[in-house]
């Protein structure tokens, strides 16, 4: 093959894999090879052709080759000046730092009593006048945090104003979760009792909840509550396979509560454990239905008491909830056995409530019951509470109601009372 042939197919090649662009930018050699060739390949002005040709494709390499370089260098060279830290890893998903989360919910409320000697909320029981007043509500701050795929955890702290007119800091809920699938959910710490529908569907936040008001069977310990609401202890939820009946279980134990307000987050007051046992149904043929049953024991000690009480509560709920529909319906025995002289004491109680919403009204009527013995050594003197609710809930944005309610309530030894209240709640 003649040196002209193998440097022409040589050429050719590399022009068929350079890039069109590029060719059509360079100027072409300045002497034709072929024609200068033709004559006689040995001749000086065919080498001399060839030579140039050679010059002008290896120059269009290195053009291509800095252009290339400069091309992947960009990027880098970019990344350089938006990461504060070239020289080490920026932090992944994977890597993980918590992803911290925090809400705000509060409320301001006005309201007035129409009696005279009208007793206030236990535990206080203290006799006030009829009185009109407004009443700051408690600033509640919900923390949550994503630790990793299947740990998080949550804390709910409190400032409230007591009947002293001093606010305090209570932290109501505090907990680290496990979940590593639907079958089990492990919360270790504070936390609300699972008993019930409204004591863990509604936590501290007023914006919540449809009423103004907490059922009185539903109540905190610190505001008159007759259930413990809270624990600290060990929580277990979990979802049991049962085709489309949606059955969970409920496993708790904890410190429980001593009845004087006061939830044993530090210390318990005797060596026994309150146990939690229950499940409940959300079945897939009735979206919206839930349907659940609890048994809640424990023994109770306190200075106050001359011997210890056997507590034993049995909680059941139904309720049927959609975006526009509300019907809940629990109720409770809770039982009371004196480890002294043997006596039980039996207080029954329930509450149903109702409510359908108009666009961004929504109507609602409560009626409530509590029947307590006497003499019942724990229940903080509630004795009879009955009367029904009717309210109005105005969601006058996304983030803010404003609600009007009316109470008549019927005590025993005690006049009938009538309260009218209105309140602006949000969440922030």
């Amino acid at each position: 093959m003649s040196l002209f042939r193998l440097l022409a197919r040589t050429g050719l090649a590399f022009l068929l894999f350079a890039p069109a662009t590029h060719l059509m930018a360079q100027a072409p050699p300045p002497t034709d090879p072929k024609a200068a060739c033709a004559a006689d390949e040995k001749s000086s002005a065919c080498l001399s052709s060839l030579l140039a040709a050679i010059q002008q494709l290896q120059q269009r390499v290195h053009e291509m080759e800095d252009k290339q370089a400069a091309a992947t260098a960009a990027p880098a060279a970019q990344a350089a000046v938006d990461s504060p830290m070239p020289d080490m890893p920026m932090p992944t998903e994977s890597v993980g730092t918590p992803k911290l989360q925090i809400h705000g919910f509060s409320h301001v409320t006005a309201s007035t009593i129409d009696h005279q000697a009208t007793v206030i909320p236990p535990p206080t029981g203290q006799l006030i006048s009829n009185r009109t007043t407004f009443t700051l509500g408690n600033v509640d701050l919900y923390i949550t945090s994503k630790l990793s795929e299947k740990w998080s955890m949550l804390a709910e702290v409190n400032f409230e104003a007591d009947d002293t007119n001093n606010f305090a800091i209570d932290m109501e809920r505090l907990l680290v979760q496990y979940k590593p699938s639907d079958l089990l959910q492990l919360s270790v710490g504070r936390f609300h009792t699972e008993y019930g529908y409204y004591n863990t569907a509604f936590h501290h936040g007023s914006w919540f909840e449809t009423a103004i008001s907490r059922p009185l069977l539903f109540q905190f310990e610190d505001s008159g509550g007759i259930l413990p609401a809270h624990n600290v202890g060990v929580s277990a939820i979990g979802l049991v396979p049962s085709g489309g009946w949606g059955l969970h279980y409920i496993a708790e134990v904890g410190n429980g509560v001593p009845h004087d307000g006061t939830v044993q987050s530090h210390l318990d007051n005797n060596n026994g454990k309150a146990t939690n046992l229950g499940f409940y149904i959300k079945p897939q043929w009735a979206s919206g239905l839930r349907a659940g049953f609890a048994w809640y024991q424990e023994h109770v000690t306190t200075p106050s008491l001359a011997a210890s009480v056997k507590e034993n509560d049995f909680i059941a709920h139904v309720v049927y909830i959609t975006p526009k529909f509300e019907f809940l319906n629990e109720g409770a025995l809770v039982r009371h056995k004196d480890d002294l002289t043997g006596h039980i004491y039996n207080t029954p109680g329930f509450y149903t409530q109702i409510s359908r919403a108009w666009g961004k009204y929504r109507p609602y009527f409560r009626y409530q019951y509590i029947n307590s013995p006497t003499h019942e050594p724990l229940n903080n003197g509630i004795n009879l509470y009955a009367g029904p609710s009717a309210g109005l809930r105005i969601d006058v944005s996304d983030f803010v109601a404003l609600k009007v309610q009316y109470d008549h309530t019927t005590r025993r030894s005690l006049p009938s009372t009538n309260t009218l209240a209105t309140q602006i709640s949000f969440t922030f």
